[in-house]
């Protein structure tokens, strides 16, 4: 047997009450009282009513409710103006002799107000679309989370360079349906670069904390006065995707294809375009060989200036450097680093990328400083509609598809050539193996995934361009003195 007890000392001015199997009437002041049903205990209410008589409640009992509301809170409601009462009621059977006797406690209700059927609480924003205030467009909030003040332990500070596009503007997009606490911070080679992605990425994610940096990888100017602006902006950087890169005026080998064909090579050199591809290289505004000084060296002197943000940290950092298949050993010289004297500057700037994230790892672990490195695959992006006109590239996208099922580094989309990028983020990298680069795949149904494939690199060629590297930095910064600190 089950006893209930609404709440009491309900006032009002009430037509009606309901309180367990009873009810009463009246509009005098005084107090109710219940008759004794059967087996159960009514009890009256306070109300501002004369003194009104129970009745048994025969079979109503709460409506029904008797046996599946033992517990339960149950509700007293007086129309007109009254207030709400709410009542919990505790019970336990104890046997006593050949019956049960009911002990029955009771929780006061908490002191509130009606509730309102028309207001609704929506959910806490966790950021605005625009983040005014700061520079490069970051808010105040969102600069004391970077800044490792309130609110830092809940937010990742992520730097993705080469944004503005291709796998960088899908990594970013994928980085925030990842995790939508993150900072973002995209680097773009100009202003209006950064403004039209950051649009882009806050059209599909509104409140998601963006903000842009100015830099051209191939300016080394550019790349001081951003390291510059992103050390004043933050105290810490948890992820730095090196992604930019250029291929400038490249050609297609005909001839090497035909080879290919003849020799059974062709379904290789499809995948890593290795003796297809060749570009025509220029000297940058700095003396450098512009390919070099985009892809390799403006990366190396960014990471460079901004150690002081990703060593020592209490989390460890990530460097991710988008590589490529393409990277060869035969297409790479320390006695031309640089590549001024070949036509396959994107292979040796891909290759010198590779040595470099492996000697930063001998360097940097022990600092907190972790750098991988990644392969997107054959991605359809304005690189690759330089090689061939864009309608070819239609033409050939059914036998790319097919190829697909043999090549499965054919990643064609910039979502699939993200793939990679994307694992790495959720990755602890004390378990990752610097020797490896990581390749986002997919099958021939359009299944992603990561493939990791040991690197063809010499640790002492590694090292030995890590001096090279340093040197020019050195020359450099005499250069551009004014730009420090």
């Amino acid at each position: 047997m089950s006893a209930f007890l609404g709440g009491k000392g309900c006032q009002g001015s009430a037509e009606q009450g309901t309180a367990g199997s009873w009810e009463g009437k009246g509009k005098g002041k005084g107090k109710g009282k219940g008759r004794e049903g059967k087996g159960r205990e009514g009890k009256g209410r306070e109300g501002k009513g004369r003194e009104g008589k129970g009745r048994e409640g025969k079979g109503r009992e709460g409506k029904g409710r008797e046996g599946r509301d033992s517990g339960n809170t149950q509700a007293v409601r007086g129309k007109g103006r009254g207030q709400y009462c709410v009542g919990v009621a505790c019970v336990v059977g104890v046997p006593i002799g050949g019956g049960l006797m009911a002990y029955v406690t009771v929780a006061p209700p908490p002191a509130r107000g009606p509730p309102s059927r028309h207001r609704r609480r929506g959910p806490r924003p966790r950021g605005g679309r625009r983040l005014a205030a700061g520079p490069g467009g970051a808010g105040p909030a969102a600069l004391i989370a970077a800044r490792g003040g309130r609110g830092a332990a809940m937010e990742r500070v992520v730097l993705v360079t080469g944004a503005s596009g291709g796998v960088g503007l899908a990594l970013c997009q994928r980085l925030l349906e990842e995790d939508g606490r993150i900072h973002l911070c995209i680097a773009c080679r100009n202003e209006q670069k950064s403004e039209a992605t950051r649009d882009l990425i806050l059209a599909t994610h509104p409140a998601a904390q963006v903000s842009t940096v100015e830099v051209d990888l191939g300016n080394l100017a550019s790349v001081l006065r951003a390291a510059r602006e992103l050390r004043c902006r933050f105290q810490r950087l948890d992820f730095v995707y090196l992604n930019a890169g250029i291929m400038p005026n490249p050609h297609v080998n005909f001839k090497a294809l035909w080879h290919g064909l003849l020799t059974g090579k062709l379904l290789h050199m499809l995948t890593t375009a290795e003796g297809v591809m060749t570009q025509t290289d220029r000297l940058n505004g700095d003396g450098l060989q512009e390919v070099f000084a985009t892809n390799l060296f403006g990366h190396f002197m960014l990471v460079r200036q901004l150690q002081s943000l990703l060593c020592g940290n209490e989390k460890p950092s990530r460097l991710i450097w988008t590589s490529s298949s393409n990277a060869r050993e035969s297409a790479f010289s320390l006695s031309d680093y640089q590549h001024a004297k070949g036509q396959e500057s994107y292979s040796s700037s891909k290759y010198a990328t590779d040595l470099t994230s492996v000697v930063l790892n001998r360097k940097f672990n022990g600092q907190g400083l972790y750098s991988s490195v990644v392969c997107p695959g054959l991605v359809m992006s304005n690189m690759t509609y330089r090689i061939l006109p864009v309608f070819l590239w239609k033409l050939l996208m059914p036998i790319m598809w097919l190829i697909r099922f043999f090549a499965k580094t054919y990643t064609l989309t910039p979502y699939n050539g993200a793939e990679a990028h994307v694992w790495l983020f959720k990755q602890k990298p004390e378990y990752l193996d610097s020797l490896v680069k990581y390749h986002s795949c997919t099958s021939g149904l359009g299944r992603c995934y990561v493939e990791p494939r040991k690197m063809d690199v010499d640790e002492d060629t590694a090292e030995k361009l890590y001096q090279k590297l340093l040197e020019l930095e050195e020359q450099t910064l005499e250069k551009y003195h004014d730009l420090l600190d």
